[in-house]
């Protein structure tokens, strides 16, 4: 007879260039730094760039990417209504998904995928 394991005890989901899970050790790490060390010593907005650009960025690039990221906070009427109206018994990750989804609604720039267009798509969620 077969034993099965529940869950994913064991299965390797993806291989990845950015992030190293060692789960029993219960460490996590983005292209090297320690998420313990990026969280005492970084911001949210450095930790992006570092995942876009495989590097830390400079007091000046930081500045800069902040600047693109700001530029990029308004939402479309429509999201912000749907945001809005959505019941507020709604679990708030559903909410956000549903959210974002709407987003790609309104990018103009099709269906290529190009890896550029892809990480301007993402920086402008």
């Amino acid at each position: 007879m077969a034993t099965f394991a529940k869950g994913l005890e064991g299965v390797i989901a993806n291989s990845s260039a950015l992030s190293n899970v060692e789960g029993l050790e219960g460490r996590l790490s983005y292209l090297g730094y320690s998420i313990d060390d990026l969280v005492a010593h970084c911001c949210f907005e450095e930790v992006i760039y570092l995942l876009h650009k495989s590097e830390l960025p400079t007091r000046a690039q930081l500045e800069e990417f902040e600047t693109q990221l700001r530029s990029q906070r308004s939402l479309p009427k429509a999201v912000v209504d749907f945001l809005r109206s959505a019941p507020s018994d709604a679990p708030p990750m559903d909410v956000l998904r549903t959210g974002v989804s709407m987003l790609g609604l309104y990018d103009t720039r099709g269906k290529d995928q190009d890896r550029t267009l892809n990480e301007e798509r993402a920086l402008s969620i």
